[in-house]
């Protein structure tokens, strides 16, 4: 009996409370922890998976910096030598970017001779 009435007591408190989403982040933040109780072979097995994930996204980070370091080296030769060659330059990201534009309009540009062909 005396557990129901400290628990009645805990949830007009939180209800009561001025600071209303505060007590309610932590009462979601402990249901979320007891639904989350995980056996020891469990937490190591997610513990391996985001060690795992932390290895692939920091090799991901280094290619990544690599590549902006030799690009603004390539900017910089070229910026030297004015006859170098400048698509160096660009960055990656803008001539994908590129190449996705011309892909759309050699799409938009297929459809359109479809509907051409289906009118004939």
């Amino acid at each position: 009996m005396a557990a129901s009435d400290e628990a009645a007591a805990a949830a007009r408190e939180v209800r009561n409370s001025t600071e209303p989403v505060a007590d309610m982040e932590h009462v979601e933040a402990m249901e979320c922890q007891e639904a989350r109780a995980l056996t020891p072979t469990e937490r190591d097995k997610e513990l391996e998976q985001l060690k795992a994930l932390l290895v692939e996204k920091q090799q991901e980070l280094r290619e990544a910096q690599q590549r902006a370091e030799q690009a603004e080296r390539a900017c910089a030769r070229a910026s030297e030598n004015p006859q170098a060659d400048k698509e160096r330059c660009i960055p990656e990201w803008a001539l994908a970017a590129a190449e996705l534009e011309r892909l759309d309009q050699g799409r938009v540009r297929a459809i359109f001779e479809e509907a051409d062909e289906f009118i004939r």
